[in-house]
């Protein structure tokens, strides 16, 4: 077990053992990132590394959260990366990794997990949660008479009626925590995670940090931005709100995403997708991805709607016990598209 405080120097001593062709188990530059988790003690387990030898065959990458239950909150531990070389995954490689992740971090969430990472959890006992609906939009399907209306036109009227500033990062006091929501059950990700986010990236970015390393998960974009959007009105100029969006590019693709929102009045998060839309046009993203409550701020006839393509992400999770707090809070948790690591890469 590698210690979240003890990653980057886990993670170099890594590299220079895998040679450059090796499997590395957590790269540098997210290893720096996720030492700097607010949600983490230094001693919570951080990584998990299997070897044969003096090679490593596998790893479990863990990332310390935060569950709330009302005003109570409470360390949970979600499965960020999970690997295993397929030349060991029919020995005691693939019996260590199961039993790590149901002894060593039992109260535990997991999102995005491949189908054959589902069976293998429901297999150890871990139970399904819930699913949570968001869409997709493929901008480079739509027709482009459409897309240009989607994008100039469709978000011209919402934006008038405001004045937004980025922000390097979000104060506290930006962010309002609404009474209906005081005994409310979620993953909990306040202001101290998001500026984590906004200040240290997962991702080496542009041609400095393109050094091909064999490790099956993102550490590399050509383009990658993490964008606070502070939301004023026109009159008065008050403060409304704010939103954070990610723009990443690779490969010759753009993808946008729609992440952390916080608005005094819910009807104002009616601005999120005019706001993300007009960011879409700038960077000319090839996709957007948001949470599908958004939805209902869009008309019937909108292209968004219209075009958006709707998924769902399957979590999973398991308890210490029956009384623990992962366990009295199955069923009733609010998920939110920012869970886990969805918001990082």
């Amino acid at each position: 077990m590698v210690p979240v405080g003890d990653l980057p120097a886990f993670a170099a001593a890594e590299l220079e053992r895998a040679g450059g062709e090796g499997l590395i188990p957590i790269p540098p530059v997210r290893a720096r990132a996720q030492s700097r988790n607010p949600y983490a003690e230094p001693d919570d387990p951080g990584l998990f590394a299997v070897y044969s030898g003096q090679q490593c065959v596998g790893y479990y990458g863990v990332l310390p959260g935060l569950l709330r239950i009302g005003a109570e909150l409470s360390r949970v531990y979600w499965g960020s990366t999970s690997y295993i070389l397929p030349e060991f995954r029919r020995t005691a490689a693939t019996l260590i990794m199961a039993r790590i992740i149901k002894k060593a971090v039992p109260e535990s969430a997991y999102a995005n997990v491949s189908p054959e990472g589902v069976k293998v959890l429901k297999y150890m006992g871990v139970r399904p949660l819930g699913r949570l609906p968001y869409r997709i939009v493929n901008l480079r399907r739509m027709p482009p008479k459409v897309r240009r209306q989607l994008l100039l036109f469709g978000a011209r009227k919402r934006l008038r009626e405001i004045t937004t500033r980025e922000a390097e990062e979000i104060d506290p006091a930006d962010f309002f925590r609404p009474a209906a929501e005081d005994d409310g059950v979620e993953f909990y990700r306040g202001p101290e995670a998001i500026n984590w986010m906004l200040r240290h990236k997962w991702v080496a970015i542009g041609s400095g940090g393109r050094r091909r390393l064999n490790y099956q998960f993102s550490h590399h974009r050509d383009y990658f931005r993490h964008i606070a959007v502070k939301v004023y009105s026109v009159r008065g100029n008050d403060y409304k709100g704010f939103a954070v969006i990610l723009v990443s590019s690779s490969g010759g693709r753009t993808v946008l995403k729609v992440l952390d929102d916080s608005f005094a009045s819910p009807f104002d998060r009616r601005y999120i997708l005019p706001i993300a839309l007009s960011y879409a046009e700038r960077h000319r993203a090839d996709y957007i991805q948001f949470s599908d409550e958004l939805t209902r701020f869009l008309s019937r006839g909108s292209p968004l709607r219209l075009f958006a393509r709707p998924k769902e992400r399957l979590y999973l999770a398991h308890s210490a016990g029956p009384d623990s707090p992962v366990a009295r809070a199955f069923g009733g948790i609010r998920l939110k598209f920012c869970d886990g690591d969805t918001a990082f890469t």
